[in-house]
């Protein structure tokens, strides 16, 4: 059924105590039934440290006017959020100043294994993530970009080298039969 006032009261409270010790937030995904479309523009009124959003739509809309630190939706979900379809570069380059205009302070469009564009201030740079010989499964992907992002920002990383973690962060994820099953971690080590 339909998330309650109360449930989502609960959820606020605990991300308002998360994100007053954070490094960074990032919020991913769609609302539940039942929640306001502004709900995660209400989320971001208690996060005072960077903030991802990994959203769509209106709830995109309304949480761009909180100017976000980066916002990373995909081409269909840039093309849905602003009613507009998106076939050239041209068109993503457009799209891409739209969000800022509307209110991201960054902007990583990605679309699937196609190029990402990257927007920082005045500046759009188009990316080609890594080419992968087998993929075996593309779920999590755009959550693992997001993570990607989130963890390069928080250890002092620009956006450009952020979004390069979280392509590679991807490209892994991409080689997994289980949505992200495995660990950066342990594997950076074995590189050393």
């Amino acid at each position: 059924g339909p998330i309650t006032a109360e449930e989502l009261g609960e959820f606020e409270g605990a991300l308002a105590e998360a994100a007053a010790v954070a490094t960074g937030v990032l919020l991913i995904g769609s609302l539940p039934h039942g929640a306001p479309k502004n709900y995660f523009r209400q989320l971001l009124t208690h996060v005072r440290c960077p903030v991802i959003l990994d959203i769509r739509g209106p709830e995109l809309l309304a949480a761009l006017e909180d100017r976000p630190t980066v916002i990373k939706p995909n081409r269909e979900e840039i093309e849905q959020t602003l009613g507009a379809l998106i076939r050239t570069d041209e068109h993503m380059r457009d799209a891409v100043a739209e969000l800022q205009r509307r209110g991201a302070r960054g902007v990583v469009a990605t679309s699937g294994a196609g190029d990402v564009w990257v927007a920082v201030g005045p500046e759009i740079h188009c990316i080609s993530p890594p080419s992968i010989a087998a993929v075996v499964n593309p779920i999590g992907c755009g959550d693992c970009v997001a993570a990607g992002i989130a963890w390069g920002l928080a250890n002092g990383g620009d956006l450009i080298a952020a979004v390069d973690i979280g392509l590679q962060t991807a490209a892994k994820n991409l080689q997994t039969l289980l949505p992200s099953d495995f660990d950066g971690r342990r594997e950076q080590l074995a590189r050393r």
